[in-house]
């Protein structure tokens, strides 16, 4: 993110984007090989969703919707 569209655009930490920085919301785990093409919901009482596909490891790969709970922590989206 940055304070001016014209950038600089920084992760997280602070690092910029365009030296390599960057912040994984939402990737891989013990159930999915990847994670992609996301889109996010909010619910009637103000919770946050985000909704993507993920690669079923239990499934030999199969593409299946991922559904995760996104919070905000300091600002930043993070998913439980």
């Amino acid at each position: 993110r940055s304070k001016r569209i014209t950038g600089p655009y920084r992760d997280k930490d602070g690092k910029k984007m365009l030296k390599g920085g960057g912040t994984l919301v939402l990737g891989g785990d013990a159930e999915y090989a990847g994670i992609g093409h996301c889109g996010l919901a909010q619910d009637a009482e103000g919770q946050w969703y985000i909704i993507a596909h993920g690669y079923s490891l239990a499934d030999n790969g199969a593409s299946k919707m991922v559904l995760r709970r996104l919070d905000f922590v300091n600002g930043w989206p993070a998913v439980k």
